[in-house]
């Protein structure tokens, strides 16, 4: 699958793919310090950039992929933590968080088998 990143922008991204194929490999940072991971269902991921950290757990049944986590700001800087990205095939974002040390939780479902979810400051 392509992605295309805009230039600049801080992500972290994790894809789970629940296929039954267990693969665990990181691939090297991309020039804008972004880091993909691939794995399989059921599959749990921390993940921060400079001022957020999100934490997410996703898992496969029916058909379904489920996604529930939390995204936190951490640091006063005036920006705000957020999770977006696609679980399925339908686009997802998270509340934003934020001032410092705001967390915000998020679940989230639908037909498919996998996501594509990213942590980014806005």
């Amino acid at each position: 699958m392509k992605r295309r990143i805009a230039t600049g922008l801080v992500a972290v991204a994790a894809f789970a793919a629940c296929s039954g194929t267990a693969v665990a490999s990181a691939a090297p940072a991309a020039p804008s310090g972004q880091v993909s991971v691939l794995g399989s269902c059921p599959e749990t991921r921390n993940v921060s950039v400079n001022g957020g950290e999100a934490h997410w757990t996703v898992w496969c049944s029916g058909g379904r992929v489920y996604v529930d986590g939390y995204v936190k700001d951490t640091k006063a800087d005036g920006k705000c933590a957020e999770v977006y990205g696609s679980v399925g095939s339908v686009a997802v974002n998270s509340a934003n968080a934020c001032p410092k040390n705001t967390k915000k939780t998020f679940a989230w479902n639908a037909p498919g088998s996998s996501v594509a979810l990213y942590l980014r400051l806005i």
